[in-house]
């Protein structure tokens, strides 16, 4: 995934993007754990390849 010029400098600027286009597909998050090189995503087993499919839209953009 591309991020913008200096935006992996400002921590939190991208997981309510992404936890709001789970959402929009009523995937529900358990968890989201950020730091500045990483960010895991936590939820249910059954949900997991709707996540992916919705993340792969995303990083596909």
């Amino acid at each position: 995934m591309k991020l913008a010029d200096g935006r992996e400098l400002a921590p939190g600027t991208l997981h309510p993007s992404l936890a709001l286009a789970l959402a929009w597909d009523r995937i529900k998050l358990i968890n989201i754990i950020c730091t500045y090189t990483e960010l895991t995503l936590l939820l249910e087993a059954s949900q997991t390849g709707a996540a992916y499919s919705v993340l792969s839209k995303i990083v596909a953009q």
